[in-house]
């Protein structure tokens, strides 16, 4: 039977990943984790409710990179396609660093449009018909490649982190820290 390190063995790693989680290796984590992606219009929650989850789940969320992006490159001016690109690709490597470090298939929120638009000064779809629009769009999309996602509705953030939680508990059985680094690998 091999061992790996600090004496463990390589089949009791296998069968309890998460009672072993300081054992496995960075590399092959990813595999094992569950991943809560939130998707959704802009100004809906995500940035918050991520934090919020996060902190429940005892856990550290992948930061937004698109904010920061338009910081550092954009100033608040228009986007096109490549700008886009490249916030699809910084935002991949966090969430890759993230994955060596992070604890134990992507579930994915997607967040109703509902809430109040409150302009920051970088974002672009202050009407509501438009936000609604995107978030149909994304609806089809998540369905089209077969993810696992539920919507998260509410009329206030506490409302909605309610909803967020017990959506995750259905999905995922992730209900906070002390289940959040065990549970049955994804598929």
């Amino acid at each position: 039977m091999a061992t790996g390190r600090n004496g463990r063995t390589c089949t009791a790693i296998r069968d309890d990943p998460w009672g072993n989680w300081i054992h496995v290796l960075g590399s092959v984590r990813g595999h094992y984790q569950r991943r809560i992606v939130l998707v959704g219009a802009e100004r809906t929650g995500k940035t918050t409710l991520t934090e919020t989850l996060a902190a429940h789940l005892g856990t550290a969320p992948i930061p937004e990179y698109g904010r920061d992006y338009d910081a550092l490159f954009r100033h608040g001016q228009t986007w096109d396609v490549a700008d886009f690109e490249a916030i699809m690709v910084g935002h991949g490597a966090l969430a890759q660093a993230a994955a060596m470090r992070g604890v134990a298939g992507k579930t994915y929120l997607l967040l109703d449009p509902s809430t109040p638009w409150l302009d920051d000064g970088t974002r672009h779809f202050p009407d509501p018909a438009r936000r609604v629009w995107f978030t149909d769009r994304l609806a089809v999309w998540l369905e089209t490649f077969g993810a696992s996602w539920q919507r998260v509705q509410g009329a206030d953030w506490a409302e909605r982190t309610r909803e967020a939680q017990s959506v995750l508990v259905t999905l995922t059985g992730l209900s906070g820290p002390s289940t959040a680094l065990r549970g049955r690998p994804s598929g």
